[in-house]
């Protein structure tokens, strides 16, 4: 239920950031992006950026930002990660990383992940005190 919340609370950012870039779009283009955004999207380190883009392959989201636009367009971006992200922990047995298995891509019919050693956060807790 808790994650079911969170995708809800994912979802309303996704649509709040998506109305805020209709109304200032033409503002936005013309400010610079700050620093950090420059330094959160574009640094070499980003292993917990790929990490949470459960729908794609590690690497193949790499943000554009030349202005405050892009930045705002690319939080909006990872609110709908999140939001999947959200929706991916409420299936039974998926506690693993998207990208644990490796070589594993989007069209890879060869790729099979292994078999789950529990169905979800409540057995993965009951099979741990039990071992």
């Amino acid at each position: 239920m808790a994650y079911h919340f969170s995708e809800c609370v994912e979802r309303h950012a996704y649509s709040t950031y998506d109305e805020f870039l209709k109304l200032h779009e033409e503002e936005l283009k013309r400010l610079p992006a700050p620093e950090a955004a420059l330094n959160y999207y574009m640094n070499e380190d980003l292993y917990l950026f790929d990490e949470f883009q459960a729908s794609r392959t590690p690497g193949s989201r790499r943000p554009k930002i030349d202005n405050l636009y892009d930045v705002f367009v690319n939080i909006r971006e990872d609110e709908a990660e999140h939001c999947k992200t959200m929706k991916t922990c409420q299936t039974h047995g998926n506690l693993r990383s998207p990208h644990s298995t490796p070589n594993c891509l989007e069209d890879d019919t060869e790729c099979v992940i292994p078999e789950n050693d529990c169905e979800g956060i409540v057995d993965c807790v009951k099979k741990s005190l039990t071992k």
